[in-house]
């Protein structure tokens, strides 16, 4: 909103000329150099000054400045003063303090946030961590080390290292192709290239750019060792996370896992999933191997049934060992077949 003075040869005889804005009134102003002209330069004046329309709490935003008191959580404008979810913590102590200002419990384990913080410029730490007590569980033990999370110091993430090599397409190490053709991408390429979702680079399975293909399918894989993994004791525990995508019409962009033995027969068909959108599908999934199995199998996949261009497009591979999948909730006694 706001309104702009005439300068210029194209101004003269004007004192002043404008486009703006005064409550819901649009107007536009062009005068002579007559007592209109104070006029003008008035409701210039209160265009430019006028302030945009504040939001009340709980209405929806985006930033705290559309909001009366400032505070925008979560979408919503928040008085922080107020004490939204009943948990005798002032919203604004929440935001301050890292805990819900909508959840009366933020870490699940049955006592309020407020009883958990008890004095708000000294909370509770139980375990000197320097994560407060109210974000920290005392019924999960996520490491599964025997201690609950809020008497945990020592929390361990439960995770091994990403087994996948090259998951982001920035070099071609660890990728072997199967069929076809592939490689490694800057977004931007061509018109069909997608932007990455991280670095500068994502995987390529197929022929992207060339406009090429006669149907089929195209592969790369690789090999993941599971090492420090006990044989035979339990299941083994994934946690998959990849960004997929397919390229073209009537093409799919295919991730499949399969579990190998030390000898390296195969343990069982192979678990498959499939994108047909374009990029960027999200996929995250906690996958379920026997007891036996001591590598993955990887492979990435494009596929189509007519004859035609031929390209899917993956970067942010992952594959993470669950070390403590009981913290999870997982079941451990079920056959994974």
């Amino acid at each position: 909103m706001g309104g702009s003075l005439g300068t210029g040869p194209e101004a003269s005889g004007l004192i002043c000329s404008g486009v703006g804005s005064f409550g819901s009134l649009t107007y536009t102003v062009q005068m002579k150099r007559t007592a209109h002209g104070l006029l003008c330069l008035l409701l210039l004046t209160l265009a430019g000054c006028a302030e945009p329309e504040r939001r009340p709490s709980m209405d929806v935003c985006t930033e705290g400045a559309q909001c009366e008191l400032g505070y925008c959580i979560d979408g919503h404008c928040l008085d922080p003063m107020g004490d939204e979810d009943l948990d005798e913590l002032l919203n604004g102590t929440e935001v301050a303090l890292g805990t819900d200002p909508f959840s009366p419990d933020t870490d699940q384990d049955g006592a309020p946030d407020g009883q958990e913080v008890v004095d708000f410029l000294d909370p509770a730490d139980e375990d000197g961590d320097g994560r407060i007590d109210a974000l920290e569980s005392s019924l999960l033990d996520e490491d599964c080390d025997g201690w609950s999370d809020q008497s945990d110091a020592d929390f361990s993430v439960p995770y091994a290292e990403n087994l996948v090599e090259s998951g982001g397409g920035e070099t071609y190490s660890g990728w072997s192709i199967d069929e076809g053709s592939w490689g490694s991408t800057l977004g931007g390429d061509c018109s069909e290239a997608p932007e990455p979702t991280s670095g500068s680079k994502f995987l390529v399975v197929g022929s992207l750019c060339e406009g090429g293909g006669s149907g089929g399918f195209s592969q790369i894989s690789q090999k993941l060792a599971l090492d420090g993994v006990a044989v035979g004791e339990e299941e083994v525990y994934a946690e998959l996370s990849a960004m997929l995508g397919a390229v073209y019409d009537d093409t799919a962009a295919v991730l499949l896992l399969e579990p190998l033995d030390a000898t390296g027969a195969s343990l069982g068909e192979p678990r498959r999933y499939e994108a047909t959108d374009s990029p960027w599908v999200e996929l995250k999934e906690t996958v379920l191997f026997p007891p036996q199995t001591r590598t993955i199998r990887l492979s990435l996949r494009a596929e189509r049934e007519e004859s035609g261009p031929l390209a899917a497009v993956f970067d942010e591979l992952e594959v993470r060992l669950l070390t403590c999948p009981e913290a999870r909730g997982l079941a451990t006694s079920e056959d994974p077949g």
